[in-house]
């Protein structure tokens, strides 16, 4: 009885079988693109999160310069006390990390490190996608020593080599 059970029984032919897996990849292929789209849309959110904090890091980080010169030189030389010691423009374009005390000129403008701690410098740590730049120009032709305006820029090479950058603008101003 056994051995007429199994004789009456026919398997999946080769046929069926291909058909089934060109079914089965017909259905996957879509499926593995929507997960590599998403994982490659929430790469791009969190590197424009990072690069959007490291722009306003820049400013703040400028703005703390020119809030600590205020109080080591209360008569400042120029009147805007960005730099220690005050030495000629500050037009131009910077370097600052968490920490600076002063400006630093951007030279070959470096990739920002990330140390253990998750914190970004030049110093020491692993290497960024990430490099920093502080702009700063006069806003207020008539007055420059009034109205400076910082722009802080950051860039990266998102994937695809294509370069992405990040733009925080503030105007200081020379208000004692």
């Amino acid at each position: 009885m056994i051995k007429n059970y199994l004789k009456d029984q026919s398997g999946f032919s080769i046929i069926e079988s291909l058909v089934s897996i060109l079914i089965l990849t017909v259905a996957l292929v879509p499926v593995f693109t929507v997960i590599s789209s998403a994982a490659d849309i929430s790469n791009n959110i969190k590197n424009n999160f990072i690069a959007a904090n490291l722009a306003q890091e820049g400013i703040e980080v400028v703005r703390s310069i020119r809030d600590r010169n205020w109080f080591i030189d209360p008569i400042p030389n120029p009147p805007y006390p960005l730099t220690n010691p005050p030495s000629g423009t500050l037009i131009g374009t910077w370097r600052v990390q968490w920490d600076s005390e002063s400006l630093v000129a951007v030279g070959s403008n470096p990739p920002l490190l990330i140390d253990a701690n998750g914190i970004y410098n030049y110093a020491t740590g692993a290497r960024t996608l990430f490099r920093r730049r502080i702009i700063i120009e006069d806003a207020n032709l008539a007055n420059p020593d009034k109205d400076m305006r910082v722009i802080s820029e950051v860039t990266w090479v998102a994937k695809g080599n294509i370069t992405r950058t990040v733009r925080a603008e503030s105007h200081l101003y020379n208000w004692r």
